[in-house]
């Protein structure tokens, strides 16, 4: 999406991203403790999610690394109201 955006000639286009914005807003608004304690660590929420929902260790990168990714769907579907069939 952001390649759409182009700055015109003599401007500059500045691109920004905030860190997992929409779990931590999601983690403040809930007021889910654990989850604003993985924020306030510095640490990943989709790491620790995923190794919550597992029952195992899940390293960015290392042991378990492909259930992170399970751990990011669960964070921002079930955050914003995602079902079993994405509805």
């Amino acid at each position: 999406m952001r390649t759409a955006f182009v700055a015109r000639k003599g401007h500059t286009f500045i691109v920004s991203d905030f860190s997992s914005i929409e779990a931590r807003v999601l983690s403040y608004m809930a007021r889910e403790k654990w989850r604003m304690d993985v924020f306030a660590g510095n640490l990943d929420i989709y790491v620790k999610s995923a190794s919550k929902m597992f029952s195992k260790p899940v390293v960015k990168g290392g042991i378990n690394s492909e259930l992170r990714q399970k751990g990011k769907i669960a964070e921002l579907a079930l955050g914003y109201g995602g079902g079993e069939k994405g509805h």
